[in-house]
């Protein structure tokens, strides 16, 4: 069973320039009934002072669930019960991670070789990075998964304590864009988004 959120979570302000997902998933369906159901995915990531590298943090899929050992950011189905798209991905993060989000990201549009659309963060703060893809289950219904960029609190050190659901994940991680090509990943799709927002960000920051 996901760990119950609590009673003092909090939900951040939305970014205008995600207005469009600060809806009722049943809303967002109804404007776009190509799509069956909706999924999220946070990308959490940080610079490690030691090698100067940015990093992401990934969970490894329990070998009990579907697409067991693979690797993934943290996120997963909107619920109908969520009040918002964004709601689900607080909800999501806190289950299988622990973490609190504290800030949503946004920024200007780029594009990839495979034509799929990102946000990609312009300065520090609370921009961020945002990437859509769509794939189809084995009923031939189409699910949306949304990836945004989001900023979670630290403890009092400074760390980001992660206490994973076991029963989704067995193992958690931070890594550089060298380390993210070697892993396996539930999709290459979701590989490329990764890799795409850690060269963002250090671009950015070089």
């Amino acid at each position: 069973m996901p760990r119950d959120l609590p009673a003092d979570i909090r939900y951040p302000n939305v970014p205008p320039q995600l207005s469009q997902y600060n809806v009722p998933p049943s809303e967002y369906l109804s404007a776009h009934p190509e799509y069956r159901y909706l999924v999220v995915g946070a990308l959490i990531l940080r610079g490690n002072p030691q090698t100067g590298k940015t990093e992401i943090l990934l969970l490894k899929r329990a070998s009990t669930d579907s697409y067991p050992n693979l690797w993934e950011p943290p996120g997963g189905s909107v619920d109908t019960e969520d009040e918002t798209i964004m709601h689900a991905v607080v909800r999501e993060v806190w289950e299988e991670t622990g973490l609190r989000i504290v800030g949503f990201g946004t920024g200007k549009v780029v594009r990839d070789n495979a034509g799929e659309e990102y946000h990609s963060r312009k300065d520090k703060g609370a921009d961020g990075e945002f990437a859509e893809v769509t794939f189809p289950d084995s009923k031939g219904e189409k699910w949306c998964k949304f990836h945004f960029w989001v900023e979670v609190e630290a403890d009092e050190s400074g760390d980001l304590p992660v206490e994973l659901d076991e029963m989704e994940h067995q193992e958690v991680g931070w890594f550089d864009e060298e380390a993210v090509k070697e892993l396996p990943f539930v999709s290459e799709q979701g590989r490329e988004i990764i890799l795409n927002a850690i060269k963002l960000i250090t671009d950015h920051e070089t």
